[in-house]
């Protein structure tokens, strides 16, 4: 039985791999472009109207693509029912945005790109709904695929808009929105979506009230994420303008290395954590991939810290480079959100919703406290720093009170001595003190040593397989 889940965790991984990792670092290598083609204001301004459309998503959408994932993947749930629920509320959320604009536009920042808004939001929710729908139904193969699509697309798009017709932020907009287009009508053909909806008439009202039960406790989670994550932006712009945003976000490229494998990781550990939920070898199970991934995160922390300055040059052009100083900071706060999202999933497969935001609120709220203390007189690097603690602070949080529901077995003599040597390599590299590349390197090659365990377990499943073959 072990062994099948593993199998299982391990093909779902492999697959997200192929589909996230491969496509999405195409994207990764678009930074030159981007940095070459727009300007920090233009990019700044773009930014912030995607974190626009994150902060509307909980609201709109009542965070129903979480209530499709997880009720989708349980054994004999009607799909038509979750389909029909789930597009009705997609549905109504879209009209209150539009007939709502009259009044919000006054107030955000990127007022002529109004229509590229209200059009970006609406192909990413049915892009995103409908990956997680196709994941529900474990069609990995096809989620995977969309990805790949998608990425493609966009980067098509991309070069076309940007390199040959010269069309800037506009053309940054338009080539997202055509990707994440391309992205939903992949899935609709390949799964043929049209054969899930119901009428209106035929709705289950009590598994209405079921789902809604399962994601509206979410809403303040999404947001109080979004605050984390996202809310710096505005406070940048009031004191520093869009230009220091547009730096800021470039530097939140890099740590998307991460990101991607957060969400490789965490996309195929959806599926496995469900099944056998609460029992002494899920317990196991959890406490093993826990401490893999929290080994993997920093060590490619630790590696991307290391070589901070090259990738940086590489990709970014004139005053984004700049951007490296507090993509150190954000990388270190990656592996505490990763973290965080990996014991949130315990929530969710416990169907304990309504415990997992209050985790969250305190971290949003430590973040903006110190977002209004720091931003003001550090600009980014204030921003940068509130995020690391914050997120710090709901890993903290999450792994102490998880463990009512599911106490994971957790190494903290190597996890903090990972931790704390990562700290002094930010500070080294950050500060560049004599001899930084040297001392990086050793304190690299000593969170490797320490963490050996997860190397020497993916070097036997290696060898298993040839020997197999």
């Amino acid at each position: 039985m072990e062994n099948n889940r593993y199998k299982k965790l391990g093909r779902n991984t492999a697959l997200m791999v192929i589909g996230n990792f491969a496509s999405k670092i195409l994207t990764f290598l678009l930074l030159p472009l981007y940095t070459y083609c727009l300007t920090t204001s233009e990019y700044g301004i773009s930014d912030l109207i995607t974190t626009t459309i994150n902060l509307c998503l909980p609201f709109l959408t009542l965070t129903i693509s979480e209530s499709v994932l997880r009720m989708t993947l349980e054994q004999g749930s009607d799909k038509k029912q979750i389909f029909t629920i789930t597009a009705i509320i997609i549905g109504l959320g879209f009209g209150v945005l539009v007939l709502t604009t009259p009044v919000w536009r006054h107030f955000v920042p990127f007022k002529e790109y109004i229509l590229y808004f209200l059009v970006y939001y609406l192909v990413m929710v049915l892009s995103n709904t409908a990956q997680q729908f196709t994941k529900g139904l474990e069609h990995v193969d096809v989620f995977v695929m969309s990805g790949i699509v998608t990425t493609f697309a966009t980067c098509m798009w991309n070069i076309v808009l940007l390199l040959v017709f010269k069309m800037g932020i506009r053309g940054y907009l338009l080539a997202y929105i055509l990707g994440y287009a391309t992205s939903f009508l992949y899935i609709f053909i390949k799964e043929k979506l049209w054969q899930y909806w119901i009428s209106i008439g035929n709705i289950d009202r009590k598994f209405v009230r079921e789902m809604l039960i399962y994601c509206i406790p979410l809403i303040p989670n999404s947001i109080s994420w979004w605050i984390s994550d996202s809310s710096d932006r505005y406070i940048l712009e009031f004191f520093w303008g869009a230009s220091v945003i547009g730096v800021y976000a470039i530097a939140y490229k890099l740590p998307s290395i991460i990101s991607i494998l957060s969400t490789i990781l965490t996309s195929a550990w959806q599926i496995s954590a469900v099944e056998d939920f609460g029992s002494e070898e899920s317990k196991e199970f959890f406490s093993d991939v826990y401490q893999k991934y929290a080994s993997v995160y920093v060590m490619v922390c630790s590696g991307m810290i290391l070589f901070i300055k090259m990738i940086a040059r590489i990709l970014f052009s004139g005053e984004f480079y700049e951007g490296w100083k507090y993509a150190i900071i954000l990388m270190a706060a990656v592996i505490f959100q990763a973290l965080s999202g990996f014991l949130g999933i315990i929530y969710a497969a416990s169907k304990k919703t309504k415990t997992i935001f209050i985790t969250t609120i305190v971290g949003a709220g430590s973040n903006i406290v110190l977002n209004i203390l720091l931003i003001p007189s550090m600009g980014a690097l204030g921003a940068a720093v509130a995020t690391l603690v914050s997120y710090i602070v709901v890993w903290m949080m999450r792994l102490i009170d998880s463990r009512r529901i599911l106490p994971i077995r957790v190494d903290y003599k190597v996890d903090l001595v990972s931790y704390a040597l990562l700290f002094v390599q930010s500070v080294v590299t950050y500060c560049g003190v004599r001899y930084w590349v040297p001392v990086s390197g050793t304190i690299c090659f000593a969170i490797i040593l320490l963490n050996r365990k997860v190397i020497m377990f993916v070097i036997d499943l290696l060898k298993s397989k040839i020997m197999k073959h």
